[in-house]
């Protein structure tokens, strides 16, 4: 048993702890949209910040936090590669944490499906700072919906992506802004 590679030394896994999660690793790395090693590989090189954010993911609530907003134009670990560490993180300690593409995210609102994860993490929130613009105004209005129903919703986290809170704010417009400022914890990458 020691030598699989979701174990100790090469992954963190307890054997008993995650039994189930071992068992069943495809089908919940198929759900995370994460690639299976990520539930078992240790965390890479993340920030102080991003660390703590883990460790207390079950307290951001009620601290008023809704969310995680990364910050960054060229980090040393892209934020693909970030934002699915996060994820099988969250996943190894039970909490459903989906990796979701902007466009798929905007389709299931427009849908009226809301997307089901405890955490959703969305790495292309907002595209490189070279191609920022206001987007148009039902993608905006998709962005406000789903924003705000998961800030509406009880224990509920969203991460997002963007070279920085102001880009955001070009994209979105100012309410989706105020509402990253105010209830999103920033850490830049």
């Amino acid at each position: 048993m020691s030598g699989e590679p979701w174990f100790k030394p090469h992954g963190v896994l307890d054997p008993e702890r995650h039994a189930a999660l071992i068992a069943n690793r495809e089908s919940i790395a198929r759900d995370a949209g994460i690639p299976v090693h990520l539930l078992w590989q240790k965390l890479p090189a993340l920030t102080a910040s991003e660390r703590d954010w883990l460790a207390r993911f079950h307290h951001h609530r009620g601290e008023g936090r809704c969310g995680l907003l990364l910050t960054g134009e060229a980090p040393a670990l892209d934020p693909l590669q970030r934002i699915g560490a996060l994820a099988g993180c969250l996943s190894r300690n039970f909490v459903r944490a989906r990796v979701v593409p902007l466009l798929e995210a905007l389709e299931a609102v427009a849908d009226g499906a809301p997307i089901a994860a405890t955490c959703l993490l969305i790495p292309d929130f907002v595209p490189d700072r070279a191609t920022v613009r206001e987007a148009p105004a039902w993608r905006v209005a998709q962005m406000t919906a789903l924003l705000t129903s998961r800030w509406s919703a009880s224990g509920l986290q969203t991460v997002l992506h963007a070279p920085s809170l102001a880009d955001a704010g070009r994209e979105y417009g100012g309410f989706v802004a105020d509402l990253l400022r105010n209830h999103y914890l920033e850490v830049a990458i």
